[in-house]
């Protein structure tokens, strides 16, 4: 089953990545190709097989979720441009790292979203450091 289709999602992920940005710009087969939405999709039914027979609210979470991914995965190596200069030799100011930002926003929302479900993960919950110390050498 899938989660996301028809132009309502892709506008709605659209606007979740600009509220400006037209299909024009991001058409909706590129949203729904294989290394977006399909990419998506594909993890969502991996790692939580309830997405695939949801109903009702739970399906919501699932749909909002997925597209909070999607919007992932436009944003996270987006750059921003700062300025522009046109004359005697063309220059611009280019803006890192705020997609990386935005990326991680947009996967903690999802991640939120699918909280309440139960993943097959095998990822432990938590990190333990290990004691001992780091960058010597035993002897």
């Amino acid at each position: 089953m899938a989660l996301l289709d028809g132009p309502e999602d892709a506008a709605a992920i659209r606007r979740l990545i600009s509220p400006t940005l037209k299909a024009s710009k991001l058409p909706d087969d590129v949203i729904f190709s294989g290394p977006y939405a399909g990419a998506v999709e594909a993890w969502l039914a991996r790692e939580y097989p309830a997405s695939q027979t949801a109903t009702g609210d739970d399906l919501d979470a699932f749909r909002r979720a997925a597209m909070y991914l999607v919007a992932e995965r436009f944003v996270g190596s987006s750059r921003s441009f700062t300025s522009e200069k046109f004359g005697d030799e063309y220059s611009y100011t280019v803006k890192d790292g705020d997609g990386a930002n935005r990326a991680a926003w947009f996967h903690a929302r999802a991640m939120d979203e699918l909280g309440p479900f139960e993943a097959t993960s095998t990822r432990p919950g938590i990190f333990v450091r290990a004691g001992g110390r780091r960058g010597r050498a035993l002897r």
